[in-house]
């Protein structure tokens, strides 16, 4: 096994990961699990680590995306799956920023499945609630006050993640019980397109 460590929030590190990514014609599947969360009011937040956070998130997830794109598609095959929450769906007051990224995965997600519609190469998001993992160190949420119902082991996760990519779902919640609420979610959402952006405001904003 072939191991590269890099600190992904490092211009320089991060590109590294990229020339590998970009290169090497063995790769087949990107898996974005690289990640941050910071639980706290905005107001009473740092700048600094908010940018931090984004940066891992966000701009990471997107930068090894696009290095790998290419190569995947000139080859006509591969998976990419990225990493979401489900706080990209439960939005909490101490969530702002995080919540933000993990939305910001999800739509990045699944924009790319529209991209890439006619292509075999295959783009899943995975939504997982709380995990029990080092992540919440530092991380402003303290994993001891969940009730353990809410908590996932990390390779139940995977497991989870492993069959719903088998099943072709698109995106995939591992505690959902039923897929078809998150397909009625979906439906919901696409009802509101054509009515997005039109000529006039709604008659609610006009005297």
């Amino acid at each position: 096994m072939d191991v590269v460590s890099a600190d992904l929030t490092d211009a320089a590190q991060i590109s590294v990961v990229e020339e590998r990514l970009r290169t090497d014609e063995s790769i087949e599947v990107l898996i974005n699990n690289a990640g941050g969360g910071l639980f706290t009011p905005l107001a009473t937040s740092d700048a600094a680590a908010s940018e931090a956070l984004i940066n891992l998130n966000v701009t990471s997830l997107t930068r090894l995306t696009t290095a790998v794109l290419p190569g995947l598609t000139a080859r006509g095959r591969g998976t990419v799956v990225n990493i979401s929450s489900a706080l990209a769906l439960n939005i909490l007051p101490v969530s702002a920023v995080y919540s933000g990224t993990k939305s910001y995965v999800l739509t990045f997600t699944q924009a790319l499945q529209q991209e890439l519609a006619e292509s075999p190469v295959v783009v899943q998001a995975v939504l997982p609630g709380a995990v029990r993992t080092e992540f919440w160190d530092g991380s402003g949420a303290d994993l001891g006050a969940f009730p353990d119902e809410w908590i996932m082991s990390a390779d139940e996760v995977v497991d989870a993640a492993l069959a719903g990519l088998d099943a072709g779902e698109p995106v995939t919640i591992p505690s959902l019980p039923q897929i078809s609420d998150w397909e009625s979610f979906e439906k919901a959402r696409q009802t509101l397109v054509p009515n997005l952006s039109l000529r006039v405001p709604a008659d609610r904003y006009r005297g």
